[in-house]
């Protein structure tokens, strides 16, 4: 079940592509011939079949198939199993599906909700259920893996969901919704476990030395060593496209000027997240001028001594940050400020000091504290906080299309999006074709 997080079409290439390379933070890169439904993607001439909306579909119901399997067989073998492991068993694979149709939902919208193992002679051609049909099926998995996941697994299964990962993405459902009051209360709850820290500089959290730390919430586990091979392509694909010992990956999702001139005077974040042709990085190798790309994503950058152990340069190693405490935090300040009042202004206000103060470390002449206090624009302030703490990491377009700001936003940084349109990706065209026209294309894709 957890494999099916580290499959090409779930966490790599059309990942990559769907959800950052469409927005403003990122551009395609790699080299202009290379990765053409990537580059539609980016400019925003999306066809129902183009390669990586198709691939990101199918294997999210593959993966989700796996966990109905582990359902499946978790009833099969209940006489068999202790109380205990049965209910965690299901909580553990229902936080996961609940995980890939939050995928799906956000990226599609009306999708079919698969909850069963199909047999022979079944109907394969399921009617997609509506949006808010979708995020109540998300919600109800989510709520029972809170319920019966344990609050921390130890040491012995690293990036295993516990109850508090599911709150947490409880958070972002409830978020996404514009449920306010559920947002902010799941997120305090995750906030008050005692759990997470924001202690880890920013330029080490998305280090290997730093993985599964005291800020991790949710962890895709990768292990690719000479003799373990459990690897994932995330980073492959958006690593340093160069030559030699600078052949570290395939160079997609580089960073976009619009990112780069985000930031404000001197903040850490900039660096910790964008690699630049002809930098030194923090292992004193030199980004050479002969790379195709101008930036790269800094976040999936490797510490050379763990290519040396895995006798291999394109980071299958690495894991997958999909959940992060700063991210809680952010959900938290965001819920708050939309609530309104003395006290949640306040509440948004001190949260959005915890980010920054982290970022700002001991330099007390950059990121000023924030004391605006007028609900529009501490909104603004929220989000452009959003924006560069979270930077490559997924959320940006997704963030853009539920505030409804996605048209403005993205035309400005030069992408032919219309509204309208592409606040959801098209249902592949082979899917429907399959379904003898049972599933129906999203507005304006036909």
């Amino acid at each position: 079940m957890y494999s099916g997080l580290r499959a090409w079409g779930v966490h790599a290439f059309a990942f990559v592509g769907i959800t950052s390379i469409t927005s403003d933070d990122a551009d395609k890169g790699s080299t202009p011939a290379d990765g053409a439904d990537q580059l539609a993607l980016d400019n925003f001439n999306i066809l129902p079949n183009n390669g990586l909306i198709t691939d990101f579909y199918r294997s999210h119901y593959t993966a989700i198939s796996n966990c109905n399997v582990v359902l499946e067989q978790a009833e099969a073998q209940k006489a068999a199993l202790s109380p205990e492991d049965y209910v965690r068993s299901q909580a553990e694979a229902r936080f996961v599906r609940g995980y890939l149709y939050f995928n799906l939902v956000r990226t599609y919208g009306r999708v079919p909700l698969v909850d069963r193992v199909f047999k022979e002679g079944d109907n394969f051609n399921i009617p997609q259920s509506s949006a808010a049909e979708v995020y109540n099926f998300i919600e109800q998995d989510l709520m029972f893996a809170s319920t019966n996941l344990p609050p921390t697994w130890g040491t012995q299964y690293p990036g295993r969901p516990t109850k508090w990962t599911a709150q947490a993405m409880l958070a972002k459902v409830y978020l996404y919704q514009k449920k306010w009051g559920s947002a902010l209360t799941s997120a305090k709850a995750v906030m008050g476990s005692g759990l997470y820290n924001l202690s880890t500089p920013y330029n080490q959290i998305f280090t290997e030395a730093k993985e599964n730390g005291p800020e991790s919430v949710f962890e895709i586990q990768a292990l690719y060593t000479r003799t373990n091979q459990f690897g994932t392509q995330y980073a492959e694909v958006q690593g340093v496209r160069g030559s030699g010992e600078m052949d570290l990956g395939w160079g997609f999702n580089v960073p976009s000027q619009q990112l780069v001139n985000a930031y404000e005077p001197n903040d850490p974040r900039r660096d910790a997240t964008i690699l630049f042709r002809g930098e030194t990085t923090p292992y004193g190798e030199v980004i050479p001028a002969s790379v195709p790309n101008e930036r790269y994503n800094q976040k999936v950058y490797t510490d050379p001594k763990f290519r040396l152990e895995a006798n291999n340069r394109h980071g299958l190693w690495v894991n997958i940050r999909i959940l992060r405490y700063a991210d809680v935090v952010l959900m938290a300040a965001e819920a708050a400020n939309e609530l309104g009042g003395t006290a949640n202004t306040d509440d948004a206000l001190a949260y959005l000091e915890m980010v920054r103060a982290r970022a700002r470390g001991n330099n007390a002449a950059i990121l000023p504290r924030i004391t605006e206090r007028d609900q529009a624009a501490l909104r603004d302030l929220i989000r452009h906080e959003r924006r560069i703490e979270l930077a490559m990491e997924h959320e940006r377009f997704y963030d853009l299309v539920r505030w409804g700001i996605a048209g403005p936003v993205l035309r400005a940084a030069g992408k032919n999006f219309v509204t309208g349109r592409h606040e959801l990706m098209p249902i592949p065209q082979g899917e429907i074709d399959k379904s003898n026209g049972v599933l129906t294309q999203n507005p304006n894709y036909n």
